[in-house]
């Protein structure tokens, strides 16, 4: 049986380093049914991932490098070192969610980079996706709608 969009309430965990610009689909995509927690610190994330449960995460591809250790997580060099100079941070960042948290939560990489999955084949054992930035929020819904494999009336 297909729900009904106003009726669910799937939370979502945005992790973007740039909340002023992602501020706007955030609030789109609450009016669209989706409870949104947006975050642009990657410690905040973890944060998030250790306090509260998730339905779905999107996450942008490109965002500094944090430091090696953190509050809530602490990286290894190799990980650092796979960031790429900020590049490939939210690859690196969905890895170890999916590691220390949740294997089977989707990942929607929102992204201006490229898409990662054909060039990554770890991330074909995982549920993901990728969007190009900007997208509008509707592309968005459909997207996470899709890897959650929800029918929408």
């Amino acid at each position: 049986m297909a729900k009904n969009k106003t009726e669910q309430k799937n939370k979502v965990l945005f992790f973007d380093d740039e909340p002023f610009i992602t501020a706007a689909l955030t609030l789109s995509l609450e009016l669209l049914g989706w409870k949104v927690t947006l975050v642009s610190d990657i410690d905040k994330l973890f944060k998030e991932l250790t306090t509260h449960q998730f339905d779905i995460i999107i996450t942008d591809i490109m965002a500094p490098i944090p430091n090696m250790e953190n509050k809530y997580i602490n990286f290894s060099q190799q990980e650092i070192d796979k960031m790429d100079v900020g590049l490939n941070t939210g690859v690196v960042l969905s890895k170890r969610i999916w590691k220390e948290f949740n294997e089977n939560i989707p990942i929607l990489f929102l992204s201006a980079r490229r898409n990662p999955i054909p060039e990554d084949p770890e991330l074909g054992n995982y549920k993901c996706a990728y969007l190009r930035k900007p997208q509008l929020a509707k592309e968005v819904d459909e997207k996470l709608n899709e890897l959650l494999n929800i029918k929408v009336n």
